[in-house]
């Protein structure tokens, strides 16, 4: 059965952010590996499609399970159709005036969030680096 997060439980949680998402990362990737695990096991699964809200962690989860797959020994392709990612041609990040955001910053944001990444139990995925630095883009304008 899972455990049940009461407002008061997350907020002591959260007075150890390391651990704590760390805690969570770790729950996270357990439970969509026992799901890859059964996908794997059923040798009829062709397709495996995953539909949610917008940022929900979708694609998220399809590269997890991807990967997951694949060291089973199966193989597994992602096929997103999310629209949620922007090239920087077009002049993405956007700051809070709708500027593109400088490259100095930008470069200053990923050397600053790299070393977290480098720290962290799992390896983050493109869209949870692309998060962070879109969240420390926002902290620092």
């Amino acid at each position: 059965m899972n455990e049940v997060y009461t407002y008061k439980k997350i907020n002591d949680l959260a007075l150890d952010p390391v651990n704590f998402i760390n805690g969570c990362s770790t729950d996270y990737h357990g439970k969509v590996d026992k799901v890859a695990e059964k996908i794997f096991a059923d040798a009829n699964k062709k397709i495996v499609m995953l539909a949610g809200p917008s940022s929900s962690g979708k694609t998220t989860t399809a590269s997890i399970l991807s990967q997951h797959i694949n060291l089973l020994g199966g193989r597994a392709y992602t096929v997103s159709l999310d629209d949620f990612y922007h090239p920087r041609s077009v002049g993405y990040p956007l700051d809070e005036n709708g500027k593109p955001v400088s490259n100095e910053l930008l470069s200053d944001v990923v050397e600053f969030v790299k070393p977290h990444a480098d720290s962290m139990a799992d390896r983050p995925t493109e869209f949870e680096l692309i998060s962070a630095i879109g969240f420390e883009i926002f902290n620092i304008v």
